[in-house]
Parts: structure tokens; C-alpha cells; sequence
């Protein structure tokens, strides 16, 4: 069985309860255990050009897996889950708007994957957001990036370094 972690985040609707419902579909799915899930962060959205204004904040978490699914069919079904949440499909959606749920594959374990647009792992931008990196951190501080060789737990740190001088990573919301 291979170890794959997922991001997951929501922001339209009961986020909580969206969150939930895409850790409760992944648990009964052939060949997978969930094997633990984070605990769940509020972020704010990402910022800049191209990214949609006045979206609510995020509700982020991962999930680590065992699973012997293919990486390509491990996607169709968390795109499943993202539709029967409701989420818009694909060409008629907003790049980086809102939704009411999005699942990304992480890391299947050392390996690495680029077979089209749709999958590429490790995901290209987890290392640059701290949505992803905390919650990640939390369930697996010791894995070790495939590609730049730094535990996920060193990647964080660095990154909150970094947030401290340059400003938003799409860090916790503050009150």
C-alpha cells in the first residue's frame, strides 16, 4: 500500500460539514485507510492578480491514506466527492474562487507523478502555502519532500519565516 496525503478546504457552506464528508466518502473507499486527519485551520483566502475578491475564509485540513488505488483513480474519485458536494465542474468554475470543496493529492509517497495537467505530484505549490503545509505538518512533520529533500515540518517553519517578512501565505485568519 502506498502513502498518499491530501489536502482538503472549503469555503462555501457548512465548511465543517464538508470537510467531514469528504473524510467520511475517502474511508469507504476499496483498498483505502484513512490512517489519521488533522485537525481543521481557518485561513484566509489567497490574494493577487487573478484571484477572485470577497471570498469567505477557508477551512483547510489533510488526510494521510494507505491505499493500493492508482494515483489517476484515487483523483476521479475525490473529483466525485468535490461534485456531489456541489462544487462546479472544472471548465466552469473560477480559477482560485470559491467552492464547497476541494481535495488535492499532496504526495503518494516518494513518488513522482506528472502525467497531464489534472495530476501532478508532488502538488507544485504546496511548498509555498502555509493552508497546506500546517495542517500537513500536523499528521506527517517527519515525511520527507521527494523532490527538495526537507521534512514537511522544516518546509513550514521556513515558510512562516518567509510570511514574516514578505506578508500573506494565506496564513490563519486573525482576529
Amino acid at each position: 500500500m502506498k502513502d498518499v496525503y491530501l489536502g482538503i478546504g472549503s469555503n462555501l457552506g457548512d465548511r465543517t460539514a464538508h470537510l467531514k464528508y469528504a473524510c467520511d466518502q475517502i474511508a469507504q473507499f476499496d483498498l483505502t485507510y484513512v490512517i489519521a486527519v488533522s485537525p481543521f485551520y481557518e485561513t484566509a483566502p489567497l490574494t493577487g492578480e487573478g484571484v477572485p475578491d470577497n471570498q469567505g475564509t477557508f477551512l483547510n485540513g489533510a488526510i494521510h491514506l494507505q491505499t493500493d488505488l492508482q494515483p489517476t483513480d484515487l483523483l476521479r474519485k475525490l473529483q466525485h466527492i468535490e461534485t456531489e458536494a456541489g462544487r462546479v465542474v472544472k471548465n466552469k468554475r473560477v480559477h482560485w474562487g470559491p467552492r464547497e470543496l476541494d481535495i488535492d493529492i499532496l504526495l503518494v509517497g516518494k513518488e513522482m507523478i506528472n502525467e497531464d495537467e489534472e495530476l501532478t505530484v508532488p502538488h507544485p505549490r504546496m511548498c509555498e502555502r502555509w493552508f497546506v503545509l500546517k495542517p500537513l505538518a500536523d499528521i506527517a512533520e517527519n515525511f520527507v519532500h521527494p523532490l527538495n529533500h526537507h521534512k514537511i515540518g522544516e518546509l513550514l517553519r521556513d515558510l512562516e519565516e518567509q510570511s514574516n517578512r514578505e506578508g500573506n501565505l494565506g496564513l490563519p485568519v486573525k482576529d
